[in-house]
């Protein structure tokens, strides 16, 4: 069973309050005791919710307005002023439907959204290792050796115009409507 201060964060969410009130409500709700009563200072609210004085009393004035909250002003004994202001939040046993909400001229319609198909014309080629070894050619052009840390082995690097990988093909022919598929 849910608590009445869960319900009313549900029927908080579910208005159509404006963002300041709604966060305000939410402030309230954390801060009531069982009795759905709490007393914090204005200033309090502004400095905790980082709103401005001016935005709490406009959102206050709309929870009182919109039947959320009651608002009871307390006085010091002594006749020494006005304390805080307490505030009864009011919990309704139907929680209220926001506007149009279940009606069936305003339901959420789920189409799936349009493929946009390509359009010009696209070659796939289905690129494995062995395909690339087998395309790689034999040149006459002098092959560069390459020196490792150990001074006795050389091995020669194919030509670099001559090797036909994807990315090369693609630097030094550009991609002339060319789809690489790789597994």
């Amino acid at each position: 069973m849910m608590t009445k201060q869960a319900e009313l964060k549900q029927q908080a969410y579910a208005s159509g309050l404006k963002s300041r009130a709604l966060s305000v409500l939410i402030y309230l709700i954390d801060r009531s005791n069982a009795d759905l009563t709490c007393f914090p200072a204005i200033p309090t609210m502004a400095e905790q919710l980082h709103i401005s004085l001016s935005t709490v009393k406009r959102a206050l004035k709309e929870l009182v307005d919109t039947g959320f909250l009651k608002k009871d002003s307390r006085f010091c004994e002594n006749n020494r002023g006005q304390t805080s202001n307490l505030y009864t939040l009011i919990f309704r046993e139907e929680s209220p439907t926001p506007e149009n909400d279940n009606n069936p001229d305003h339901r959420d319609s789920i189409e799936p959204a349009a493929q946009s198909i390509p359009t010009g014309e696209y070659k796939a080629e289905r690129i494995t290792f062995a395909a690339i070894a087998s395309k790689q050619k034999k040149c006459d052009h002098e092959p560069q050796e390459t020196t490792t840390e150990q001074p006795s082995q050389h091995e020669p690097k194919p030509c670099i115009y001559h090797i036909d990988t994807p990315v090369h093909t693609v630097l030094l022919h550009g991609f002339n409507n060319r789809l690489w598929l790789y597994r």
